[in-house]
């Protein structure tokens, strides 16, 4: 009984905070006001924390999770194995702290996933205002940390943590280098840490900026020097990776293992995707020619201008089904964590409904009024782009490496947020009650239903 008022106390308090953070902030013309915004963020991101990792689970993420995955390939590397890593520098920097602190891994973890969850809204928070002015930033905020798929992938200790930063700050500084044509430096310097911490996040990372270079360069506005550098880096990877070095050495036989047990994996090996990148590049040129001399993406985005709401419920319909599709894929996991009940299910994702009903009709007011070039709705796009791709993935590749699409959904929260934030806005006028009280009763929802509790939720 007692476990149970502490739960509720600390959900009302999670509740206050997100009201609070809207009704409390300071205007963000001064210093002062700037930094009590920060740090009412920050106390609302750390009684996040502190509710699932202390309230709920006793400090430590159990298995299965990959916060668990990750202790158990530090006690492995530190018994002097060599299992498969994705994320050498997590690994590493969290064995140079195992050294200095003499901590257990499994508190190691913790902690570092909770600074690194306060840094990351910290950053998110300051490019938001930065970017967006301090009404819009806020709204953004709260709208995000409202979905499961960002406050997850935000509270649990895992490389994907620092890597959706690092992706994150990677677009921002590639927009800002299509728009003011200065040396990428910063951008170089993101690609090369994030190659050497995690593998994924650069997948993700690279896979945006060249759909972003594709969009500016087919709207004349960036020449094929732009994509110089980063490709350059890229194909450096993929050499060092595919050589069999120290860092991905294991990966890369994973890697191997997961696509020949896939249902391409008789016909699936290095030689044949060697065959395929070329051939890929090859329609790619004739395609990007087309579309820039016709002018088709102008045309599209005017056709999707004066028949907004068609496309806006077009792109709901199609994301409706992908993650249906995705469902089913996993449906195993979602079964055993509400109890076979479908009606728990749709209870517990609200906080992603809303999330996904505000980013479309911010979507549709962007489209419709906004004439200014976003690097956010850009960033959207390309990782909606992506996301069709990695769902078809998943449907080749063997059990438990087909959950692509959700990880992509991770990543793209960040950038639907401020897009999600202008329909917001816009509610705050009409309906200001939506944004004060029902989106911090969401926020609620989603913290719940990532929290694990063993009271409410079944793991297989």
């Amino acid at each position: 009984m007692i476990e149970w008022v502490v739960k509720v106390a600390f959900l009302s308090l999670v509740f206050a905070a997100m009201v609070g953070l809207q009704r409390l902030q300071l205007k963000d013309d001064q210093v002062k006001g700037r930094l009590f915004n920060a740090l009412l963020i920050i106390i609302t991101v750390l009684i996040m924390v502190i509710y699932v990792r202390e309230i709920v689970l006793d400090h430590i993420i159990p298995a299965p999770s990959d916060e668990a995955n990750y202790v158990q390939i530090l006690t492995d590397v530190d018994a002097g194995k060599e299992p498969v890593i994705s994320g050498p520098g997590y690994v590493i920097a969290l064995m140079v702290l195992y050294n200095l602190t003499g901590l257990n891994f499994a508190s190691l973890s913790s902690y570092v996933g909770i600074i690194v969850a306060i840094t990351l809204v910290a950053i998110i928070y300051r490019t938001y205002r930065k970017r967006l002015g301090p009404t819009w930033s806020i709204s953004s905020i709260v709208l995000l940390l409202s979905t499961s798929y960002f406050l997850w992938p935000m509270i649990e200790g895992r490389p994907q943590q620092v890597g959706m930063g690092l992706v994150f700050g990677g677009v921002i500084l590639y927009h800002r280098y299509l728009e003011n044509k200065e040396f990428p430096l910063a951008l170089s310097v993101v690609l090369v840490i994030i190659f050497f911490y995690h593998i994924l996040s650069l997948l993700v990372l690279s896979g945006m900026i060249f759909i972003i270079w594709w969009y500016w360069f087919c709207m004349k506005r960036t020449t094929i020097k732009s994509l110089v550098l980063p490709a350059v880096l890229n194909i450096l990877f993929v050499a060092m990776f595919m050589s069999n070095d120290l860092l991905y050495d294991q990966m890369n036989g994973g890697v191997e293992w997961m696509v020949q047990t896939s249902s391409m994996g008789p016909i699936a090996n290095w030689t044949l995707l060697l065959i395929l990148i070329p051939i890929t590049m090859a329609l790619i040129v004739p395609v990007t020619w087309a579309v820039g001399k016709y002018e088709l993406l102008p045309k599209l985005f005017s056709l999707a201008r004066s028949h907004a709401k068609v496309f806006i419920i077009g792109i709901g319909v199609l994301a409706g089904l992908a993650f249906i599709l995705q469902f089913f894929l996993i449906s195993d996991i979602y079964s055993a964590k509400y109890h076979d009940n479908f009606g728990y299910f749709i209870i517990m994702s609200l906080g992603n409904i809303g999330f996904g009903a505000a980013f479309l009709y911010g979507s549709y007011l962007f489209i419709t009024q906004h004439r200014k070039e976003s690097p956010f709705f850009t960033a959207c796009i390309a990782l909606m782009v992506l996301g069709v791709l990695v769902i078809g993935a998943s449907l080749v590749l063997p059990e438990g490496f087909n959950n692509w699409l959700i990880r992509t959904v991770n990543y793209w929260t960040m950038f639907a947020a401020p897009i999600g934030g202008i329909a917001l806005l816009r509610s705050s006028t009409r309906a200001p009650w939506l944004q004060r009280y029902i989106l911090p009763a969401l926020a609620v929802l989603s913290l719940i239903n990532i929290s694990r509790d063993p009271d409410l939720f079944g793991y297989p």
